[in-house]
């Protein structure tokens, strides 16, 4: 583990906290609110079945929350490190946005493969023609949506930091 001095501590923390009220709270809102006033029937929504099914929002969420977000943040910690002078080592076969862009994909596909499993087992566990309340589903996918941008917020300032030599 490196050691960093105070104003370097001060600075990473203050990019950290900033980064992740903006991207939490803007996440937990729209990912609350978009499938809310979207659903026609808040009290019959199903996973998979029919135009306005669960699957048609959290499934595009669950791929480009985690991509966007790895992408955007990396970036901004890749700018703030070399404004600070710290000398980022890459690994031998990639450029900073090759990087950068792998990390989101990779982040985005587990993310996916994750969330479509987990709504397949919930689905095959269920009855046939099971509904869901819509309230429901909108504040489990704004919470959703508000954990995964603090996780990969993290995640994508920790790989950063972890690339700084100094």
């Amino acid at each position: 583990m490196q050691r960093f001095n105070q104003e370097e501590y001060e600075t990473w923390r203050r990019f950290t906290r900033k980064n992740l009220l903006l991207s939490a709270l803007v996440n937990l809102v729209f990912n609350t609110c978009y499938p809310y006033f979207n659903f026609r029937d808040l009290n019959a929504v199903s996973l998979f079945h029919g135009n306005f099914c669960y699957a048609r929002f959290i499934l595009p969420m669950a791929f480009l929350l985690p991509l966007l977000i790895t992408f955007d943040i990396m970036k901004k910690a890749m700018a703030l490190a070399e404004e600070r002078g710290e000398v980022l080592v890459l690994p031998a076969d990639s450029s900073k946005y090759k990087l950068i862009f792998r990390a989101a994909a990779v982040n985005g596909t587990v993310t996916l493969t994750a969330v479509v499993c987990c709504m397949l087992a919930v689905h095959l566990s269920l009855p046939e023609n099971y509904h869901f309340d819509g309230r429901l589903l909108s504040v489990l996918m704004g919470s959703l949506a508000g954990i995964l941008a603090m996780y990969f917020t993290f995640g994508a300032i920790r790989k950063v930091r972890s690339l700084s030599a100094q």
